[in-house]
């Protein structure tokens, strides 16, 4: 799991205790955590050396990157009203500002394109990919995702539990492995299955392990043709993606 998974949670935690209910005119009934703002992974010492204008860039336009640019850019950017990329001992960073923003239903998308653009950008200018710095301001979710962030947030308070089983205990873990796998086979040759809430926690739990043993990262791939031709973003590809299973919205 990456650095943005536990800051993501930790920001949904923060809104479940502190957030505020009222009504806005465009969103109806949300829940907001008022004149509060999160960070993630700023570093606001680092000199902006170079800064690359994405609207007056034609390799970049070419590239088919006009959603991601618009993801990163949408609301109010500091500085300028474009897109920030700041390079620094040969690495390219990107960093962007949000406002009065869904957080559980915008924010993990634009990360994936706000990847994807940096790492095409980079790859463009001869760099490496550094860091995603993103500030939200004034954060807000709807009042009917609220369960949705609670599930969220247990769901990954069990992978947290599981990896303590695994790095503290071994045995234990492998032992609850595969009694999990002979559960679900023997799942699999029963027709007109319900699935109960212990089903689905036992197939959540499957789903953890896989990520818990893989030591693969998820990264983002760009195939080289990308810089030859245009592009529909059919190239660029997330290898090794994990998530902890879908929400119901």
């Amino acid at each position: 799991m990456s650095k943005f998974d536990y800051d993501y949670v930790e920001m949904l935690k923060f809104v479940l205790a502190r957030g505020e209910k009222y009504k806005d005119e465009n969103n109806g009934d949300i829940v907001r955590v008022s004149d509060y703002n999160f960070k993630f992974d700023l570093q606001e010492e680092d000199p902006i050396l170079q800064v690359f204008e994405i609207a007056d860039d034609e390799k970049i336009k070419s590239l088919g990157l006009a959603e991601c640019v618009e993801a990163c850019s949408d609301g109010d950017v500091i500085v300028r009203s474009s897109l920030d990329f700041g390079h620094r001992d040969n690495s390219l960073n990107l960093y962007f500002v949000k406002s009065d923003y869904n957080i559980i239903t915008d924010l993990p998308l634009d990360v994936l394109k706000a990847s994807m653009l940096l790492k095409t950008v980079a790859e463009v200018r001869g760099l490496k990919a550094g860091k995603i710095n993103y500030y939200l301001e004034n954060p807000y979710v709807e009042i009917n995702q609220l369960e949705q962030m609670k599930e969220l947030v247990k769901r990954f308070s069990r992978y947290r539990e599981l990896l303590d089983d695994y790095k503290n205990d071994v045995h234990k873990f492998t032992s609850y492995e595969q009694c999990l796998n002979l559960f679900l086979d023997a799942l699999s040759s029963v027709s007109s299955l319900e699935e109960t809430p212990y089903i689905k926690d036992a197939r959540l739990d499957k789903r953890i392990i896989d990520m818990i043993e893989s030591d693969k990262a998820p990264s983002i791939w760009v195939d080289d043709s990308l810089f030859y031709c245009n592009s529909n973003l059919e190239q660029p590809k997330i290898k090794n993606y994990k998530h902890l299973g879908r929400l119901e919205m």
